[in-house]
């Protein structure tokens, strides 16, 4: 969306500037400026929108303050900014499965964690579920996309204090229950650098048993080729949505259980995606 929004205002004030120009000199001679045109304008446009949300964000979003509910504004521009990024960045996101997600009550939602990207593929594809996203502190203060995360309702997590891990696992629960949103929540806590995932964190699946609430698995492919290949080529992220374990089931086992039975779910699906890919390109 924001991508069309610039582009429409660099076309439209390109094509004024060129028929103001014409007036004045003649047309012909000056069609090669037309490009040089559309490139600044559209330049322009994009740091313009950067300049007014920097701004916005420092001035009105204090990380101090809680959020009571999400703000649809910010969460709007968070999610054309995911879109937009990944756009930029060539990501060519594939979704698989999202018809097995949940559209008649909120979910608790688990996926691998292969990069930085992993949560902004998910927002730019998932948008219209109403996903609030945990993530580690530190996020929260990346430029203006953090001040927008707190104030679209995202939680920060400590993973030094457990203290308050159990208060994000509580607020996570209320959002389920007061049919605020669904929780999303990245279970190995940091991002894997190797094809083999780390072990998944039980407590994260408390947020699943404490609200009564299914969990959808998730599996995320390429995410970290993004950098690698951004401006050079594109690169083929999939996202796919490998099944839903019932509210039932994670109400009446252990956390434990459940976090195997969803990290069995993802190992075996990378697997066969990786065996699938081997025999047809390997």
């Amino acid at each position: 969306m924001l991508v069309k929004i610039f582009a429409a205002l660099s076309a439209i004030a390109t094509v004024l500037t060129v028929a103001l120009t014409a007036l004045a000199e003649t047309g012909w001679n000056l069609l090669w400026i037309v490009p040089l045109l559309l490139i600044g304008y559209f330049l322009a446009s994009n740091a313009l929108y950067v300049l007014l949300m920097y701004l916005g964000t420092q001035f009105f979003i204090d990380l101090n303050k809680p959020q009571s509910r999400p703000s649809k504004f910010c969460r709007w521009h968070l999610d054309q900014i995911a879109k937009t990024a990944c756009l930029y960045l060539g990501a060519k996101i594939h979704v698989t499965g999202e018809e097995k997600i949940p559209t008649d009550r909120r979910f608790l939602i688990v996926c691998n964690h292969r990069s930085f990207f992993d949560p902004a593929v998910m927002v730019a594809t998932l948008d219209k579920h109403g996903i609030i996203y945990i993530s580690k502190k530190s996020n929260f203060r990346v430029f203006v996309g953090g001040k927008l995360m707190h104030k679209s309702g995202c939680l920060a997590l400590d993973r030094d204090n457990n203290r308050q891990a159990l208060g994000v696992i509580k607020r996570a629960t209320e959002i389920i229950t007061q049919d605020v949103g669904s929780i999303c929540i990245y279970p190995e806590g940091t991002r894997s650098k190797t094809e083999n995932m780390n072990p998944f964190h039980a407590g994260s699946f408390k947020i699943a048993q404490k609200a009564g609430a299914p969990v959808v698995v998730a599996a995320v492919r390429n995410t970290d080729d993004i950098m690698r290949n951004a401006f050079k080529r594109n690169t083929q992220v999939y996202l796919d949505i490998i099944g839903v374990i019932d509210a039932e089931y994670a109400k009446t086992h252990t956390t434990r259980e459940t976090a195997d039975l969803a990290q069995g779910m993802i190992e075996e699906h990378l697997e066969k995606m990786r065996k699938e890919t081997c025999d047809s390109g390997c």
